[in-house]
């Protein structure tokens, strides 16, 4: 791997170069590797068994990736609906961009799907060549995702800004030049190809050179990098990634790029994951990826949705605040109830007003404690508790070995929700576990947590 200052040159990134920074970066890169041979091996394993079915698979996916970035940006679209409106339009899917975009330019909500899977037809046609798309490619790209839109496949006129966020985007005058800067740098990047697709993204993000559609065309440029070099489609769930993605894009902006690498190596890692199941490609194809879990999953949501509605309250009454980040989509959910790392994800953060949150709450798998304890319980997540770690080499904001000292009662060790019982929370504190309702456990947690918030 190039050193990041070599690879991040010409770029409005940087990776910091003390010790910390450099060993999140190492194990950052690593990861990248792991995940490419793992890739790799699960895509040379579905042509074999598959070749006949490879169209449709490649349907199914292009599938996900449209519904998850389109429900990222707000436009409600479920796998189900996206599937119903590509078979109903197959056939001017398959005819010219001109055709689509006059067909459908009175139905611009069909267009939300229709224009961005073509977008992602064509990214994956250029991932099988040599090069990367120019300025006046990735504009064309953008015409395609927005259709018959003002503004469509144009440079924004008039200064616009990212929601929510106080970064000033690029001026309309020099979007021209620093979008040619982006192309050539990405034409010759040295960086690993995770690294240039996260660079890629953040950049024209930073840029916003459209007035709206920005962020769908970055991932389908994030895409068509890693594509390239077989990778596994980087699929940002809008349930379990929206509150870290963000984060990350925040703090691109700063110039810390990190963050999105480390972000994008842990969702193509899952990716990976779940495409080295023996059956995932007709589980795919057949609409029945994970099919048998998804009443225990949509159960399992509804107790979350309580407990979580349950938190925000009691936390609101305290003068706290309770900002749920993610949940779980159900892919995640299976990876975790499989007890594999790679399901994990953030679940809400605690705090007091207009401060850095205190607390992390985050999903994770139900560990060998609890398995001991209940090894005749069906599995379900878990969600567990880190704190604020503030000690100089910390490698990441939160950490799960903090001090206990200054709370009034300790909190549980392990939460877990087991649908379809009067008391659906369980707390595990060392070698017991306690069965609670919503807004009891709620309580609880709530009593725990403050006395650890200045």
């Amino acid at each position: 791997m190039p050193d990041p200052e070599a690879a991040l040159a010409n770029t409005p990134y940087l990776v910091a170069t003390d010790d910390k920074a450099l060993k999140r970066l190492a194990k950052a890169q690593e990861t990248a590797l792991e995940t490419r041979e793992r890739a790799v091996s699960a895509n040379d394993r579905i042509k074999q068994e598959a070749e006949a079915a490879l169209a449709p698979y490649i349907k199914a996916t292009r599938t996900d990736l449209v519904a998850e970035s389109n429900i990222i940006e707000g436009y409600e679209w479920t796998p189900q609906a996206v599937r119903e409106v590509v078979a109903t339009h197959a056939e001017l899917l398959d005819g010219s961009v001109r055709t689509l975009v006059q067909s459908v330019r009175q139905d611009p909500r069909v267009y939300e799907v229709l224009g961005l899977f073509r977008a992602h037809q064509i990214a994956g046609d250029w991932s099988h060549s040599d090069r990367v798309p120019r300025a006046h490619e990735i504009r064309e790209l953008h015409r395609l995702v927005l259709g018959d839109l003002p503004g469509s496949g144009s440079y924004k006129v008039l200064p616009n800004r990212i929601g929510g966020t106080a970064h000033r985007t690029t001026p309309p005058e020099d979007v021209p030049r620093v979008m040619l800067e982006l192309a050539d740098w990405w034409a010759v990047s040295p960086a690993d190809p995770l690294l240039t697709a996260t660079v890629a993204h953040a950049w024209l993000v930073h840029i916003h050179p459209f007035e709206d559609g920005n962020g769908r065309l970055a991932r389908i440029l994030a895409n068509l990098e890693l594509a390239r070099y077989s990778f596994p489609p980087l699929v940002v769930r809008a349930a379990s990634d929206r509150g870290e993605y963000y984060a990350a894009l925040a703090a691109s902006d700063d110039g810390d790029i990190l963050p999105l690498y480390e972000l994008f190596g842990r969702v193509l890692r899952r990716q990976a994951r779940i495409m080295a199941r023996p059956t995932y490609v007709m589980d795919v194809i057949n609409d029945q990826l994970l099919a048998s879990e998804h009443d225990r999953f949509q159960m399992w949501r509804q107790t979350l949705g309580l407990l979580s509605g349950a938190l925000a309250s009691e936390f609101k009454k305290r003068g706290l605040t309770f900002e749920v980040q993610g949940t779980l989509d159900l892919g995640s959910f299976s990876l975790l109830c499989d007890r594999d790392v790679e399901g994990n994800g953030w679940f809400a953060l605690v705090g007091a007003p207009g401060r850095r949150a205190e607390w992390l709450l985050w999903f994770g798998y139900r560990s060998n404690d609890w398995v001991d304890l209940r090894d005749t319980e069906r599995t379900y997540p878990s969600i567990f508790l880190s704190r604020r770690d503030c000690s100089p080499d910390a490698l990441h904001p939160f950490t799960r070995n903090f001090s206990t000292a200054d709370l009034i009662a300790e909190p549980p060790d392990e939460i877990s929700l087991v649908p379809a019982v009067p008391h659906p929370v369980h707390f595990r504190q060392r070698y017991s576990v306690a069965e609670h309702r919503p807004d009891k456990a709620a309580e609880v947690l709530a009593v725990a947590l403050e006395s650890g918030i200045g």
